[in-house]
């Protein structure tokens, strides 16, 4: 492996470890506080020890969540791109709903520690909302009540999240009140009584990360529209070059956007004339070079919004958010690449050959899967790059009806071996999965394997 190689590898682990580490931080100083000389190892104090560690750590994922949300392209950095930095998303929000869960569970399971009536009736008590005198200041009852409000709230949506499959544009609406429930989480660390009260270092610590989430959240949430850049553009041409495939060339208005080939923007209809396309971003990636004058999305219809985009008609004004990603040839060194397109898959990879001049000095093998031709896109110009002997670039295509399920098998046979080689995957999650298990199987490093798994859309 190469410096430069091993950097790449460890400068994409490093958004993980800084999340495994900022979590630990308050876990460790809890931790610390609570098995100090001279406190009892007695159930009561292991149950209570384990009860906050869990809401500390569920407490910063929720806030870690709500800051990978607002996309810094600072941060995809350190994630291996946009992509990968929401799958570290949605896999922080799951953590954090089951260690949330947990907290109320395992503080009110200290009272158990003497299996009396009275301990069950106190461990009851603890998990049901408290009375209150709404005259007098916040206390500790107000800020327990605080807590199961932000608890059930948040259990609710990402319950909605993980385990319902909602339109995108239901889905998206629902998102924006984890703020209002991580808020309500927020009041709770504030005012209530116990180990995060009564140690400096811990109470300013979960405090900061509380207003950083909240901040985030009115960023993205509230304000991004303002704040966040985007380019107008409108569309020029609407194409049809396959099945259930529309192609959208989009020219500025005003500034034109710069992105690398291979990345993937966020694009919303200001005006689209057409019944049904909603106001909401989706993500795209985009199928033409940097150098062109024009942004073109190529979109199957695989939903309800994607089959409304196949109306639309030129004039319409669309609004682009990007670019994002790190799924590009420009990222890794080695010159001997094959890039492997599976169906709509291939929309990054049109980017990248697209963008290929002789001085870039690629070795590249596009495999081109598709189930049956009717669905290949773009090909005239991709055979055009292929008549160039200057380029060192094969276009491969694979036909699902005619030759089965595309494998590393052919891939070794087609390609003259493996070794030595980087490998570029986008397609059905499926296709890659099981191609990563074969090259892997075949002894090609994981770190030379990169795919493109960006599906929230």
């Amino acid at each position: 492996m190469r410096v430069s190689e091993l950097w790449v590898v460890i400068r994409y682990k490093l958004g993980w470890a800084a999340i495994i580490l900022l979590t630990a931080i308050p876990c460790l100083r809890v931790f610390a506080l609570l098995s100090a000389p001279g406190q009892t190892a007695d159930l009561f104090t292991v149950f209570t020890t384990l009860g906050q560690i869990t809401g500390i750590a569920g407490l910063m994922l929720y806030a870690i969540n709500l800051v990978m949300a607002m996309r810094l392209r600072i941060m995809e950095d350190y994630f291996g791109g946009l992509n990968r930095m929401y799958i570290a998303h949605h896999l922080t929000g799951g953590i954090a709903l089951i260690l949330l869960s947990f907290h109320p569970i395992l503080l009110a399971l200290r009272y158990l520690a003497t299996a009396t009536l009275q301990s069950f009736q106190a461990a009851a008590q603890f998990l049901w909302i408290h009375p209150i005198s709404y005259s007098s200041p916040i206390g500790n009852d107000m800020a327990i009540n605080f807590g199961i409000v932000a608890l059930l709230g948040m259990v609710v949506l990402l319950i909605l999240t993980f385990f319902i499959h909602l339109p995108y544009r239901i889905w998206l609406f629902t998102h924006k009140f984890l703020g209002v429930a991580f808020f309500f989480a927020g009041l709770h660390v504030l005012f209530i009584k116990g180990t995060v009260s009564g140690d400096g270092f811990l109470r300013w610590y979960l405090l900061f990360w509380v207003g950083l989430g909240l901040i985030a959240f009115v960023y993205r949430t509230l304000v991004g529209k303002i704040l966040i850049r985007h380019y107008n553009y409108h569309v020029q041409e609407v194409k049809t070059p396959g099945k259930d495939v529309v192609s959208l060339i989009l020219s500025p208005i005003d500034t034109k956007m710069d992105f690398e080939p291979g990345q993937f923007v966020f694009i919303r209809f200001r005006y689209s004339g057409v019944k049904g396309v909603t106001t909401e971003a989706h993500p795209f990636s985009i199928s033409s070079a940097p150098s062109d004058n024009v942004v073109r999305l190529s979109v199957k219809a695989l939903g309800d919004y994607t089959r409304d985009l196949l109306k639309i008609k030129p004039g319409a004004i669309a609004e682009i958010e990007g670019a994002y990603g790190k799924f590009s040839y420009k990222n890794y060194d080695n010159p001997n690449q094959i890039w492997i397109g599976g169906g709509i898959g291939i929309t990054p990879f049109l980017s990248m050959a697209r963008s290929l001049r002789p001085e870039t000095g690629l070795n590249v093998d596009l495999y081109y899967s598709v189930k049956v031709v009717e669905e290949m896109i773009d090909t005239q110009a991709l055979n055009a790059l292929t008549a160039s002997p200057a380029l060192n670039f094969r276009l491969i295509p694979h036909i699902g009806t005619d030759k089965g399920l595309l494998t590393a098998d052919v891939v070794e046979s087609q390609s003259q071996g493996l070794n030595n080689k980087d490998f570029y995957l986008c397609g059905p999650p499926p296709m890659m999965k099981a191609l990563r298990k074969q090259l892997k199987a075949k002894g090609v490093p994981n770190f030379r394997i990169h795919s493109e798994e960006f599906s929230m859309s």
